[in-house]
């Protein structure tokens, strides 16, 4: 096992245990302010750790069930062996041999079933935390009946802390059932359905065996076929991220659209509008609340957020409030916004300044949240100096797809510094002082 020093470090050596991974994506990456070991904490065998000596990995522990994975809320490691579409392969496969039927089973179960399961009618995965909202959701708008996830006794197992992270996805995709209407249960079990079940027989008749090898492959043709628009929209139309820029021409980082969100978004759509007045607890999104007395309008909530959840839009003139909202959108996500609208004056321009800023030359910045966008990683909380923002857990399911945006104006930041020339009117009794020029 050895330290790493950085997170960049740790996806380096990640990329080598099957993980596609996105440093750029990566809030610990973007800010060294930012405290995030989401990844840590979900891990199964431990092998990743995170202390204030720097970061540990021990590659030989790692059993690449991809948990980190599904716990990261900006997608900068997913899981490719297998990958998403992989598994989504495998689960419509199931589905269609078990009529309606998903089941899912960690490798213990796998393991220690191997003669009482039918291998064809259940979807096998390293650890059951794994799966994702965006596969369960997926799954669930073609058609999908229920699912059933076998864990082979987590609490005895050595990779026990897949259970929280499977557990949390599971109250979150019920969330989402529940907003859109759709009746399609999730159970967590240790006894595998009967439908799964094989005939109590030691092995195998190879007719039957040849037969569903025949139907599996058949369905696995014509599943792949009726997920195409999920498939090709979720992962081969997203548009390659921007090249890294420390700040990008708007004074942000560069923003990104994560493949999982994109996938399950594109399945909320095809399952319909939510119920009017929904409300959805997930992990997956927040809603940004500021303090508008606490807030000092620095924007550093802005500039660093990751998918432009939280962006700063920039008016020269009065009537601009009335125009259609200019909002940096992150790739794969074409929703039309709408949004909340503020009017008020255009600040004057400070007099006697020489600093170029946006408020210095009587522009107005307002900062704008699209709950839509949000992750939850809770980057702004971080760099919040003023400690003017908290995150609420539920969000209006309406918010989720319409996206909706809400409008703040911010504080002109100058008038808690003393003017744009503050630092230099602090400093000219110094600057000129005979100390320094005799």
């Amino acid at each position: 096992m050895g330290k790493l020093s950085t997170y960049a470090q740790l996806f380096e050596v990640l990329s080598k245990q099957g993980f596609a991974v996105e440093p750029r994506s990566c809030v610990c990456v973007r800010n060294r302010n930012v405290r995030c070991v989401r990844c840590a904490q979900a891990c199964t065998t431990g092998c990743i750790s995170v202390s204030e000596q720097g970061i540990e990995i021990d590659t030989q522990r790692c059993i690449g069930c991809g948990s980190c994975a599904t716990a990261c809320p900006t997608d900068a490691l997913r899981r490719t062996q297998p990958d998403d579409r992989e598994i989504l392969d495998e689960m419509l496969s199931v589905m269609e041999l078990n009529e309606g039927h998903v089941v899912l089973a960690c490798a213990t179960v796998l393991e220690n079933m191997q003669v009482t399961l039918d291998p064809d009618r259940v979807v096998g995965v390293a650890c059951l935390g794994r799966v994702d909202e965006s596969l369960l959701a997926a799954i669930a708008a073609e058609g999908a009946l229920d699912f059933t996830l076998i864990n082979g006794g987590c609490a005895a197992c050595a990779h026990s802390k897949g259970m929280s992270t499977i557990q949390q996805v599971m109250a979150s995709a019920e969330s989402l059932f529940e907003a859109w209407g759709v009746r399609c249960a999730i159970s967590l079990t240790q006894e595998p359905p009967a439908i799964c079940v094989a005939d109590g027989k030691p092995d195998y008749d190879p007719g039957k065996r040849e037969f569903l090898k025949s139907m599996r492959d058949l369905v696995t043709s014509s599943g792949k076929e009726a997920a195409a628009y999920l498939l090709d929209t979720g992962f081969g139309q997203q548009q390659e991220p921007p090249a890294y820029q420390h700040v990008s021409a708007d004074g942000t980082l560069p923003h990104f659209m994560s493949t999982r969100r994109a996938l399950l978004m594109d399945s909320l759509d095809i399952l319909g509008e939510p119920h009017e007045g929904a409300v959805v607890r997930s992990r997956l999104w927040k809603r940004v609340r500021v303090n508008a007395d606490a807030c000092n309008g620095c924007g550093m909530c802005a500039v660093f957020c990751p998918t432009a959840a939280l962006a700063k839009r920039v008016e020269i003139d009065e009537a601009a409030s009335s125009r259609p909202v200019k909002l940096y959108r992150a790739p794969g996500n074409p929703r039309a916004a709408q949004t909340t609208q503020v009017t008020r004056p255009v600040a004057a321009r400070h007099s006697g300044s020489s600093a170029r800023s946006s408020f210095a030359t009587g522009e107005r910045v307002d900062l704008m949240h699209a709950p839509s966008l949000c992750v939850g990683c809770g980057t702004c909380l971080q760099v919040c100096r003023q400690k003017a923002i908290s995150l609420e857990a539920d969000v209006p399911a309406t918010a989720i797809t319409s996206g909706y945006i809400e409008a703040m104006p911010l504080k002109d930041i100058f008038v808690e510094k003393g003017g744009p020339d503050a630092i230099k009117n602090s400093m000219s009794k110094l600057i000129n002082s005979t100390y320094i020029w005799g």
